[in-house]
């Protein structure tokens, strides 16, 4: 399988679970907020798809049994925007919606 593959495997994978895509990025949405996945390819290990969310530590998804646990990506996906939306101590909301969350929510 090539990242490229994968990458195909991984968007449809969470369009299925009601993650849309966000254009021209491997990121997701949920809630207004992106998430940033990327795909990396060890020598020894193969692939492994990874999470990030700004100041917490990146989340590292690897073949279980030869395939990809997709539930538990878009659950990581989820709980890192949803976190993100959570309500400040002043009651403020924590996030802006984004600019995406209309246009491609459908997508």
């Amino acid at each position: 399988m090539s990242a490229q593959a994968l990458e195909i495997l991984l968007t449809d994978n969470l369009r299925a679970r009601d993650l849309a895509r966000v254009p021209g990025r491997l990121a997701f949405l949920h809630k207004g907020q992106t998430v940033e996945i990327e795909i990396e390819e060890s020598i020894y290990r193969g692939f492994s798809i990874n999470l990030y969310d700004g100041s917490h530590n990146t989340l590292e998804f690897r073949p279980e049994f030869g395939t990809f646990n997709w539930n538990a990506i878009a659950q990581a996906v989820t709980r890192v925007a949803e976190r993100r939306t959570t309500t400040s101590r002043d009651g403020q909301r924590a996030s802006v919606f984004h600019r995406y969350q209309h246009q491609y929510a459908m997508s």
